[in-house]
Formats: C-alpha cells, sequence, structure tokens
C-alpha cells in the first residue's frame, strides 16, 4: 500500500500568526518584527503542500503583502524620524497602515478556517489570489 500524502496542516502557521501584531513601538526596535515575519513565511515554507499546491502559492503572496505592509509603515516611520512628521510621514498616516497589517493576519487567519472547511481545491483560493493581485498592482488603493 502506497503513502498517501496529508492536506497541509496549518497549526504551526496558526500560531505564528496568533502572535503577530503590529504597533508603533514595533519601528524603533531593530529587526525584532523583521524576524517574527520571517516565522511567518518559515512556517509557510514547511507547509507540506504536495497533495494541494496552490496553497503554497497562495500563502507566499499572502506574505508577500504582509511584507509591502510592514515596509510602508517602516519607511513612513523611518521618513518621519530623519525629517519630523509632515503631511504623509506622521503617525497618523502609519496608523492606517498598522491597521491594515493587522487587519490582515486576522483575515489570514479568517481564510484559513474558511479554506480548511471548504473542499479544499484551487478554486477555493482563486478569489484571495485575485484580491492579492490588485493589491500588489496597487497597494494605496487596495486593501
Amino acid at each position: 500500500m502506497g503513502h498517501m500524502a496529508a492536506a497541509p496542516d496549518f497549526r504551526d502557521l496558526r500560531d505564528t500568526l496568533r502572535d503577530l501584531s503590529l504597533h508603533e513601538a514595533d519601528f524603533g526596535v531593530g529587526d525584532a518584527f523583521t524576524s517574527h515575519l520571517g516565522d511567518v513565511k518559515q512556517a509557510i515554507d514547511r507547509l507540506d503542500t504536495t497533495t494541494e499546491p496552490w496553497v503554497a502559492t497562495w500563502l507566499s503572496v499572502e506574505h508577500q503583502k504582509a511584507g509591502v505592509l510592514w515596509t510602508a509603515a517602516k519607511m513612513n516611520w523611518s521618513k518621519e524620524q530623519a525629517t519630523g512628521p509632515d503631511r504623509t510621514f506622521n503617525a497618523h498616516t502609519r496608523a492606517a497602515i498598522i491597521t491594515r497589517f493587522n487587519d490582515w493576519v486576522v483575515a489570514v487567519s479568517h481564510r484559513l478556517d474558511t479554506y480548511q472547511r471548504s473542499a479544499r481545491t484551487e478554486r477555493d483560493v482563486a478569489e484571495w489570489r485575485t484580491e492579492l493581485e490588485r493589491f500588489h498592482r496597487d497597494p494605496v488603493r487596495n486593501p
């Protein structure tokens, strides 16, 4: 009897996401947050997606979205530190990016739940992939 590969087990990724939350204080303390974001990528990379290869692609693009939001917030903070607050580079603008990041954490956790309850086909992640493609084309105007 051959061994059938199991569906991806998201427990490690869920645990990593559960501890992920961006705050204003994260910008001035070195690379701790970047390291935690790297932990998310490692959890994605550790998934056995042999039977569901679209999961690796979908979650990698999700992680890229997190990276774009983190980078935008960090660059906003760095620019404010260098030049002082202005209309674009300030805590208020950054708070909106932080909210988007933290909303992403919640959304991807819900998507994992939804996916696990679905038929677990590529079609089940297609809408999210389309949304992520829109985001990557224009991160400012697409949530």
